[in-house]
This record gives C-alpha cells, sequence and structure tokens, in this order.
C-alpha cells in the first residue's frame, strides 16, 4: 500500500509541475495511438494512448495509457480453489493489464524530441480449469484469479515528426516489457 500512495505521489508531483510548463503561445502537442506486443509477464497485443506537451529550449510532460487484454475464460468464477483441484488441467488463460505513466519530454532538434517517465502498472490473469470428475457442478468448467498487481513501471521513447502534422512515436514500456510504435497528429 505504501508503494500505492508513493506513486500517487509521483504522478501528482509530475501533474503539477506539468501544469506550469504547458506550451503557451510557442510549443506544441501531439496525441499518439500506440501499438505493442507484450512479451512478459503479460502477452498479446496491447495498444496505447499519450500526449505530449513540448516547448522550445524547455521541458514538457506527457501522460500515456497502455492497455492490454489477451484471451478469454469460462465456466464458474470461484475466489478459492476447491481442495483436490490441484490436478485439474488448465484448458484456457486470461490477462487483463494496464500502466498509466507520466513524465518529462525534451526537444531535440525541430523534428524530435524524447521523452521518460514513471508509471502505475496493474496486472491481473484467470486460469480456466476442467474439472474432470465434476465434482464443482455439471458444467465442468471454472476460472480462478491468480491475483492482481500493482507495480512502478518506466517508459522511455522518442516523438518524430513526420511532414507538418503527422508524428511517429517509438520507445520501450516495462509495463509491456515490449517496444511500442505509434502514429499520431501534431497540433
Amino acid at each position: 500500500m505504501q508503494n500505492f500512495f508513493f506513486m500517487i505521489g509521483l504522478l501528482g508531483l509530475v501533474a503539477l509541475t506539468g501544469c506550469v510548463i504547458l506550451p503557451e503561445g510557442e510549443g506544441s502537442a501531439a496525441s499518439t495511438v500506440q501499438y505493442f506486443e507484450a512479451e512478459g509477464s503479460l502477452e498479446g497485443t496491447g495498444v496505447g494512448f499519450a500526449g505530449y506537451w513540448t516547448r522550445e529550449n524547455q521541458p514538457g510532460v506527457f501522460l500515456q495509457l497502455q492497455t492490454l487484454r489477451n484471451g478469454v475464460v469460462g465456466g464458474e468464477e470461484l475466489s478459492d480453489l476447491p481442495p483436490g483441484s490441484g490436478g485439474d488441467p488448465v484448458t484456457g488463460q486470461e490477462q487483463l493489464g494496464w500502466c498509466l505513466s507520466a513524465g518529462t519530454t525534451w526537444d531535440i532538434n525541430e523534428t524530435c524530441s524524447i521523452h521518460a517517465g514513471l508509471g502505475l502498472g496493474f496486472s491481473e490473469t484467470w486460469q480456466e480449469q476442467f474439472d474432470s470428475d465434476l465434482i464443482l457442478g455439471s458444467a465442468g468448467f471454472y476460472n480462478t484469479s491468480n491475483g492482481q498487481s500493482f507495480d512502478l513501471e518506466a517508459c522511455a521513447g522518442a516523438l518524430f515528426k513526420l511532414g507538418n502534422s503527422w508524428v511517429l512515436d517509438t520507445g520501450y514500456n516495462t509495463f509491456s516489457e515490449a517496444l511500442y510504435l505509434g502514429l499520431g497528429y501534431s497540433y
């Protein structure tokens, strides 16, 4: 729980300081949609959304949300496994995860800016099993949660301007343990 309050405080600090440096007049903003293939404790295809605010010769801020849902489980949801269910075969798995990150951006030149930040990630995995001896009912299938996890996450990347309005967003996030690629619009 202490980590949770630390993360809320950290995100609050970034948000408060970001309010002071958001571009007014000079500066730019960009929004992107990201794609990634998670390869760590979470697996599958995910999407992200990010907003970037930069100023010339000053730090800016960004906010990023990445999310992933993979697989499907069925059957009755049980909060606790009954005795003797340890040998039941696993027939499916479902994963859900999201990460909210915030941090600093810095313009390198007119066409490139870099960003890095911290965030809070959440994940939960459900496991579907088949009850071959039908102790738990006539359906035979049941699912349970393997637990929830809140973790500190980090991300870093670069934003490249492609002409006057389009931007390419690339980077790495420890939530997905993968590179992400995004396309967006600068205004």
